[in-house]
């Protein structure tokens, strides 16, 4: 099977985007900001595993266990395919979230972030047409967010992420439950019962 070369189309976060983040989430220790907007496909990851190796002629030589960098967030477009052209906001973490460094599994996840690392904080996007371009408006209203989340206590944060938990089960078991229901649009008048 001939290797299947990816082209990245990278963007830079205008100037601009980055100031207004740095403002309202302040900065880390280290002196970056606590939040930034990235584009998709620029942000790589560490991923170990069995990968297949080629010759500088492009035949198959294999599997090696390798460390390499890929695109850390994979979102899907309306169509529903699979996508990395999408603005993500991100939170910085500190080092401690992640456990000491001698139980961090190099071999799996690579390098300790020593120095913290930005996790996944939001996708831009809109339900209906996907893609959305990073602009000042959204970046202020990413901005509010922000700060009004600031002022929000933990325990009220953690009810709110598991009435959003619990709404994302609920959904998923209707749409089982629509699936295998006689008055599912989906098997079109065929009779299942569920119990």
């Amino acid at each position: 099977m001939p290797k299947v070369r990816v082209t990245r189309e990278t963007h830079d976060t205008p100037k601009e985007i980055r100031g207004r983040l740095a403002e309202a989430g302040g900065l880390n220790l280290y002196g970056e900001p606590n939040y930034r907007v990235v584009w998709g496909w620029n942000r790589l990851s560490w991923i170990g595993g069995d990968w297949d190796k080629y010759d500088e002629h492009e035949n198959y030589q294999g599997t090696v266990y390798l460390l390499q960098q890929c695109p850390k967030y994979i979102c899907t477009n309306e169509e529903g395919h699979i996508t990395f052209d999408r603005w993500i906001l991100e939170k910085w973490i500190s080092p401690e979230k992640y456990g000491s460094a001698s139980s961090w599994n190099y071999r799996e996840l690579g390098p300790f972030p020593s120095e913290g690392e930005y996790e996944h904080s939001e996708t831009i996007e809109t339900p209906a047409h996907g893609f959305v371009q990073i602009t000042p408006s959204i970046t202020d209203y990413l901005v509010g967010r922000i700060e009004r989340s600031r002022a929000i206590d933990g325990a009220t944060r953690l009810e709110a992420l598991k009435r959003r938990e619990q709404k994302r089960l609920d959904d998923e078991n209707k749409k089982m439950y629509d699936i295998l229901s006689d008055t599912s649009p989906y098997l079109k008048g065929s009779y299942v019962t569920v119990s």
